[in-house]
């Protein structure tokens, strides 16, 4: 593993459970920690989302 995919990880472990949205805002920019994202369940083209869907009640 490359030094920066090592320090990336690195910062996303200490910061996963010990900050708000930090990690999962990290994560789609630098794509480093990598996810398998296959199964069953996984309904999106096994990609990881980038946006959250609001209900149509609560947007007007």
């Amino acid at each position: 593993m490359a030094p920066l995919n090592q320090v990336i990880t690195q910062n996303y472990i200490a910061l996963f459970m010990n900050s708000d949205w930090q990690p999962f805002y990290e994560q789609p920019r630098t794509g480093i920690p990598t996810f398998d994202v296959s199964g069953a369940g996984v309904l999106n083209n096994k990609r990881i989302p980038k946006r959250w869907m609001y209900p149509e009640s609560r947007g007007r």
